[in-house]
């Protein structure tokens, strides 16, 4: 029976995913595309049809996973304000909450392949949010990120590739440009959500994302290399507030 286009795709994503977990668990050195055949449950020819390579597949787990992570940040912001910008923006439905564009249906931990469809041009594009307090939107962005790194197992495994595998892999750091691009649309993101706060920042707005963002990393460096210094999933919202209410003046 001849394989349709979604059906590669399908494969293609399980293929990835096997590859974060085998990444993460067994490091640069040490990861077989055998052992990744074995756990995608496809040949090692499957993941040469896709892929030219350990380098060339490592490049494409850290493109496609924070590519969708990224996706995944901004579709739970605000679902209201998502469908109204989403609609007037395209003209078209409303967004699933939880899902981008490139990875329609797939859940949020990564482990579900869902609907492996052709990605679709500018997903992240139709997440422009808009909620009422600037402090909340920023809020709510940190303890996303963080209850993601504290409770889904594929985001922590992101984690330790790109912090610890992807260094070791020569050229690597090409594999990194749609992590500085998600990054750069998270520093948009937060900029427009300080530059609402007004008078109320206690530092420039230069300052304040640079704070904002340097937990960001300082947390990812964490969950890679303590991921049991990580806080409880309940305690996520209360250091995001903690985080964002220092940023803000008393008056």
């Amino acid at each position: 029976m001849k394989r349709t286009a979604a059906d590669a795709a399908l494969t293609r994503q399980t293929i990835i995913r096997a590859a974060l977990r085998r990444f993460a668990c067994d490091g640069w050195e040490n990861c077989s595309l055998g052992d990744v055949a074995r756990d995608a449950e496809v040949t090692r020819g499957a993941i040469y049809h896709h892929f030219a390579g350990k380098l060339d597949l490592l490049l494409a787990v850290l493109a496609d996973r924070w590519e969708f992570y990224t996706c995944e940040f901004f579709a739970p912001r605000d679902a209201e304000g998502d469908a109204k910008a989403y609609a007037e923006g395209n003209g078209e439905g409303e967004p699933e909450a939880g899902t981008c564009a490139q990875h329609n249906g797939e859940a949020v931990d990564g482990d579900s392949a869902g609907d492996a469809s052709a990605p679709e041009a500018g997903g992240a594009e139709r997440y422009a949010v808009a909620k009422s307090s600037g402090a909340d939107r920023v809020t709510d962005f940190l303890a996303t990120y963080l209850e993601h790194l504290v409770t889904d197992t594929g985001f922590r495994e992101l984690a330790v590739v790109s912090t610890l595998v992807a260094p070791r892999a020569l050229q690597a750091d090409q594999g990194m440009d749609e992590k500085r691009s998600g990054i750069a649309l998270w520093g948009e993101y937060i900029d427009t959500a300080l530059r609402d706060c007004g008078d109320a920042l206690r530092l420039p707005l230069e300052a304040s994302r640079f704070t904002i963002m340097s937990f960001i990393h300082g947390v990812t460096v964490s969950a890679a290399l303590q991921p049991k210094d990580l806080a409880e999933p309940q305690g996520t919202r209360g250091i995001a507030e903690a985080i964002v209410h220092g940023l803000m003046s008393a008056d």
